[in-house]
């Protein structure tokens, strides 16, 4: 921050053109098969621009104007992107029971390396109704289809990863929370050279992914399930490779690793109530996918960007565990076969149990050197609850979604306590006793029970959020949220069609309403990297979801 004051104005553009071009051709071979044959052309340009000044010690309390401040920083960059794709499908029906599609795209993206400028992308599916719904059918199965498919899909590079460039306008800091100089002096500008080497024959990521599936209908229309297995796997996954100092850069995007991810999806909806004036209807749904970084060119890991620049807490890719995850340090603990300082830690643990945290002679734990992975923010399973009730022309309805599992690591409480401004540091100068009324868990070593004093010291050494230890401040981040209840109206009176309308739709939802969790930050669904971000679970002072309050009207003709 800036303790004299900072004023930041900034204006950002994004503009796009897609010109999309279809042709679809129709034939009925005889009454049991016809098809079709869609061809197309998609031209796309993306262009995004940032300008931003940022004035820092204000002359006057007020206004926050740029003209009311002394220093001017401006920042300025841009990206513009281009893509060229054609594509082909063709879909045939066979005795209205059997259903195949199969289609190839070619994309060219501005982003990929001049080795291989387009690439190519097939898939299938395939379908087989074998009962089919009609009027007619009661019993418990009424409606089945099984289907398949396969397919490849590609993400591109970000912009420019395969070209060198210069920036301007950087900042050399103290490592620490002191001024940093810019690199522009005395009116004197000047560019650097990015740290991120650049790779020409960089390519697409591309994933291979096969699912099969059953749908069914079930009690003369009351019930519907379905269940859907998939497996794919991510080859050429783009991630920043470290490079030596030497080299005069610090990384180098490659396409480096595989990802496998395979999981199931289910969903049932029940309608105990369906009459013509009243109806009731229930739906889950449950998911699992399993996700792990199975090749990643030799490496162990590679850490990854979330904006936070954290040491003690590194969002990396680590080979056979899941994409996504922290590295960092742990306590010592018993079980693991560590020698710290010539100290064999197992036998000065006893008979204590296999992870309980080793108490040194001083009554404190020691850190443990060791890089591991130290939390993990995939989900074990993801869930959700909706129920809706029509009565007439009123419909009541909400949705509960559930987290289960996974892990978070509150940043937000580790800073605090760096600073002593988190409830918890109040306890400075008490005695507590590890194991019991502080980190309470199973303990071992020569100072286990011992009664300490935690200080300053500790709150800013191995108790901080910026220290070495990391694990003290992962959490659980299991939660069940209320998503979103609503009201809902629909007239169709004579003043309506009085108005030129056939029926107004009045809707009130609020979302976001309520979270049931055990932890203990702000909120367990907000991430810092936002959330298409490979890594999840990291709270830095993140903001929560946002609780709203929608009415909505709608006007039908």
């Amino acid at each position: 921050g800036q303790p004299s004051g900072q004023v930041i104005r900034a204006d950002f553009k994004t503009f796009q053109i897609d010109h999309n071009l279809t042709a679809t051709a129709r034939h009925t071979f005889s009454p049991d098969i016809s098809g079709s044959l869609t061809v197309g052309q998609n031209l796309n340009s993306r262009s995004f621009r940032q300008i931003s000044v940022t004035g820092i010690t204000l002359v006057a309390p007020q206004p926050f104007d740029l003209l009311n401040t002394t220093n001017w920083t401006p920042n300025d960059s841009e990206s513009l992107i281009h893509s060229e794709s054609y594509f082909a499908q063709v879909d045939m029906s066979l005795f209205d029971r059997v259903f195949v599609s199969a289609a190839a795209r070619n994309d060219g993206f501005s982003e990929f390396g001049t080795s291989s400028r387009r690439h190519w992308f097939p898939k299938g599916s395939f379908a087989w109704n074998f009962i089919q719904n009609s009027g007619s059918s009661s019993g418990i199965l009424n409606y089945g289809k099984f289907r398949g498919a396969y397919g490849e899909t590609g993400t591109e590079p970000g912009a420019y990863s395969t070209l060198q460039i210069y920036t301007s306008g950087i900042s050399i800091g103290d490592a620490g929370w002191g001024d940093a100089l810019l690199i522009n002096q005395a009116g004197l500008g000047g560019l650097a050279q990015g740290g991120r080497r650049n790779q020409p024959n960089l390519g697409p990521e591309r994933t291979k992914e096969f699912e099969t599936g059953v749908d069914l209908g079930l009690l003369n229309s009351h019930a519907d399930a379905s269940i859907t297995l998939y497996s794919d796997r991510t080859e050429g996954a783009i991630f920043a490779l470290p490079l030596a100092n030497s080299t005069g850069f610090t990384s180098i995007e490659a396409n480096a690793g595989v990802i496998r991810n395979q999981g199931i999806e289910t969903s049932i909806n029940y309608r105990p109530i369906m009459r013509s004036d009243l109806t009731w209807e229930i739906g889950l749904n449950w998911s699992k996918n399993d996700n792990k970084l199975v090749n990643l060119s030799g490496q162990q890991f590679v850490d990854l960007a979330t904006g936070g620049g954290f040491t003690g807490a590194v969002p990396t890719a680590w080979y056979g565990s899941s994409v996504g995850v922290l590295r960092g340090n742990d306590f010592a603990r018993c079980g693991r076969g560590l020698v710290i300082d010539g100290n064999d830690i197992d036998a000065a643990c006893g008979n204590a149990p296999k992870g309980a945290l080793y108490i040194g002679s001083d009554g404190f734990p020691i850190l443990d050197p060791t890089q591991r992975v130290v939390m993990d923010g995939n989900p074990k399973w993801l869930g959700s609850i909706r129920s809706s009730v029509t009565w007439k022309k009123l419909t009541v309805s909400g949705l509960l979604d559930i987290h289960h599992g996974g892990q978070i690591w509150n940043g937000t409480k580790g800073a605090l306590y760096n600073f002593g401004t988190h409830k918890d540091t109040e306890i400075r100068g008490s005695s507590v006793v590890f194991g019991k009324s502080w980190l309470p868990g199973a303990v071992g070593g020569p100072g286990a029970g011992q009664a300490v004093t935690l200080d300053e010291s500790w709150f800013e050494n191995l108790g901080s959020g910026f220290g070495p230890v990391a694990t003290q401040f992962v959490e659980d981040a299991s939660y069940t949220k209320l998503r979103e209840i609503s009201v809902a109206y629909s007239f169709d009176q004579p003043w309506v069609h009085n108005w030129g309308f056939s029926s107004v739709d009045l809707r009130v939802a609020g979302r976001n309403l309520h979270t049931w969790t055990n932890y203990t930050g702000i909120d367990p669904e907000a991430n810092l990297a936002g959330a298409s971000s490979r890594i999840q679970g990291v709270d830095y002072f993140n903001n929560p979801q946002t609780k709203s309050f929608v009415i909505s009207l709608g006007l039908n003709r």
